[in-house]
């Protein structure tokens, strides 16, 4: 700014013919420096703020009512804030809910994880092997619905060869107390031609009414599920019916394609304690897939230990009696009503 004001000096004295030697530079003291600069900025500032103002009033007829500022503080949440992607707080007005933020969906992963096994059930079921004439001895099947869940039918190592009425009566007796039937049909291990093994399940269905079947005597090889199993089970439930498969021992996972329920287990009880063990794939599968039959039981104590066992090696239905061989299905046992409620329980 010192140069500036030699200049006009110096064109004045040209003005008047006056000549002076060139000035030298020298540089100004401080406080005439700073109140030049005061004295030339003031005018920039005034017009910085008259166009600030009317940016202001511009900008305040449009502005939005929610903002977005990058802050996270108190004051923001008391007014409608949330913070969302990013530490994104975003704000509503006085008055108006805060608007949900957006977020980029995550991706459904394209294998689901392995389900966990199923917890065990609090309690079980009994599939009763009903191998008894109508009657009295049926009674106290219906009257332990629904623990008593499922009665077999066997009429005379399958359906018969003519309709019996006091089996169609005690049928629909036993199904009017909440018990579902199934009806007995052996397979000989595979043996048995399929178109036998279907006859008697129509026959079944026409003088009985019942669709459920019991396939006794059942293979554990996996071939024979694929080649005679499997057709049956679809079979019975192309016609309404569900599938018992009683290979009576330990089988192969594959058999869970043609059944509903296996029997894992038909033998004594010493057998059940020392003798039998639960292939471990059948954790993975609810228990109510799975089904035991203990006899030669002699006392109530060693039921309830045959029930607690069942439970821990995953079997949701069971049924034990102090009955032994050669038919320990034509009654029902002795502590038939201590049984109901163990397994209930």
């Amino acid at each position: 700014m010192h140069s500036l004001q030699a200049l006009h000096l110096r064109q004045a004295l040209h003005a008047r013919n006056i000549s002076l030697p060139r000035l030298r530079r020298r540089r100004l003291p401080s406080a005439i420096t700073s109140r030049l600069l005061a004295f030339v900025a003031r005018p920039m500032l005034i017009g910085v703020a008259i166009f600030a103002a009317s940016s202001v009033s511009v900008a305040g007829a449009a502005a939005p009512s929610n903002l977005v500022v990058n802050s996270g503080s108190a004051s923001g949440a008391s007014h409608g804030c949330s913070t969302g992607r990013r530490h994104t707080t975003t704000c509503s007005a006085p008055g108006t809910p805060a608007p949900t933020p957006t977020s980029t969906p995550t991706p459904s992963p394209t294998t689901p994880p392995s389900p966990a096994p199923p917890p065990a059930a609090p309690g079980g079921h009994i599939i009763v092997p009903s191998y008894i004439s109508p009657g009295a001895g049926w009674d106290g099947i219906g009257t332990a619905a629904p623990t008593a869940a499922i009665a077999l039918l066997n009429v005379n190592s399958g359906p018969g060869t003519a309709p019996e009425q006091n089996f169609a009566d005690q049928v629909k007796a036993t199904q009017a107390a909440g018990v579902a039937m199934y009806a007995y049909v052996d397979t000989a291990y595979g043996a048995r031609s399929i178109a036998a093994v279907e006859s008697d399940i129509t026959t079944y269905a026409a003088w009985y009414g019942v669709h459920n079947i019991f396939f006794d005597e059942a293979s554990t090889s996996c071939t024979a599920e694929a080649s005679y199993y499997l057709p049956l089970y679809t079979y019975v439930h192309a016609h309404g019916g569900d599938v018992i498969i009683n290979p009576g021992t330990a089988t192969s996972e594959c058999y869970m394609a043609a059944a509903d329920i296996i029997l894992t287990f038909e033998g004594t009880y010493a057998d059940y304690v020392s003798a039998y063990s639960a292939p471990a794939w059948m954790k993975s599968y609810p228990a109510g897939r799975f089904y035991n039959l203990v006899y030669s039981t002699a006392t109530a104590a060693d039921m309830e230990n045959a029930v607690t066992l069942s439970r821990a090696r995953n079997i949701g239905s069971i049924y034990v009696t102090d009955l032994r061989l050669p038919n320990p299905y034509n009654a029902l046992p002795s502590y038939w009503s201590e049984e109901v409620a163990a397994v209930g329980s």
